[in-house]
């Protein structure tokens, strides 16, 4: 399992305000649609391309209805201005990248867990970025809001016990952290009873395997007035 702190964390453009009138009780992408299965970044920092390639991945279904696998080790290899493949980077400037390069399916650049040659070819070039908006941080409901729209990448700390042994159920410890070293993509979000009170959750895919979690997924309280639960 490899992670690392993205290159950049600012804000670069202005936050979107996304409505929140008629929001869905819950929402879950993986049984709507849009969403690829659990990949395993192994012994690399490149958490940023699965949340990047995860993101458009939705988005491309959305626009299409066509479900891909885009290749990241297109971003590690190729993304190497302001990011930096094994060494970690930023989904910002990946999105920025794919502004401009279109991205190759993973069956045409197969994932490698090192740092490699580019090998890009544009001729196979598959999905491109128009545009992205950032979220409003700290807000539970901005957050499914976006996530009505479609799946998002969001970062989180992941190098605490309860976050890297993660087996199952809701994490509610306020001890996960907030400090950011981690990305994954944000596919919906739902509510269930723990200790007998009714608990809201985020799901999240997690690029550590299918072995991991929940079937490579997890679900994290929804808790607002703050950063939130890992710094979800």
């Amino acid at each position: 399992m490899g992670h690392k702190t993205p290159v950049r964390q600012g804000l670069d453009r202005l936050a979107v305000v996304y409505p929140t009138e008629d929001l869905k009780s819950s929402i879950d992408w993986r049984k709507i649609g849009g969403v690829t299965y659990v990949k395993n970044q192994g012994h690399c920092g490149s958490c940023w391309t699965f949340a990047t390639c995860g993101a458009m991945e939705s988005a491309h279904w959305r626009a299409t209805g066509e479900l891909v696998n885009l290749a990241e080790s297109q971003f590690v290899d190729c993304d190497t201005k302001g990011n930096g493949g094994c060494n970690g980077g930023d989904v910002q400037a990946a999105y920025e990248y794919a502004e401009k390069n279109a991205v190759q399916l993973l069956e045409d650049y197969p994932y490698v867990a090192m740092d490699e040659t580019c090998k890009y070819d544009s001729t196979k070039g598959k999905v491109s970025v128009t545009s992205y908006q950032n979220v409003k941080v700290n807000s539970v409901e901005q957050l499914k809001a976006a996530l009505n729209v479609g799946a998002a990448h969001v970062s989180v700390q992941a190098d605490k016990p309860v976050f890297h042994q993660y087996t199952g159920g809701i994490i509610t410890d306020v001890d996960c952290g907030t400090h950011h070293n981690h990305a994954i993509t944000a596919v919906g979000y739902g509510t269930a009873s723990l200790n007998g009170a009714d608990v809201e959750y985020f799901i999240v895919k997690n690029s550590w395997g299918p072995g991991f979690g929940e079937e490579g997924y997890m679900r994290i309280a929804a808790v607002d007035g703050g950063p939130g639960i890992c710094g979800i």
